[in-house]
């Protein structure tokens, strides 16, 4: 049986959207933003959340990527696998 390596972070950066993600995490969900996906806001302009959100995605062999609440530019394709449920907060356009 392979062994696991845990993570208990917040909902902000920790690693480089260059870090290459291996092995199997004992982690509930996995979040964009641990690899840099920021959410537009009145102050800053979108950047592309595509590679940060893949990346949290292939953390999770199955299981849940949370995204919070926030509008994500999206550019490229999002590789969303099976047993992966790519989950947000609820909300709205106002």
């Amino acid at each position: 049986m392979q062994p696991y390596s845990s993570i208990i972070a917040p909902i902000t950066q920790i690693f480089d959207v260059t870090l290459n993600v291996t092995g199997s995490w004992e982690i509930n969900r996995s979040y964009p933003q641990w690899f840099g996906a920021i959410a537009a806001t009145s102050q800053s302009a979108a950047v592309d959340c595509a590679a940060a959100i893949n990346k949290a995605i292939l953390m999770k062999s199955t299981g849940e990527v949370f995204m919070p609440r926030g509008v994500y530019r999206v550019d490229s394709t999002i590789r969303v696998r099976a047993g992966i449920v790519l989950r947000g907060d609820p909300g709205r356009f106002s």
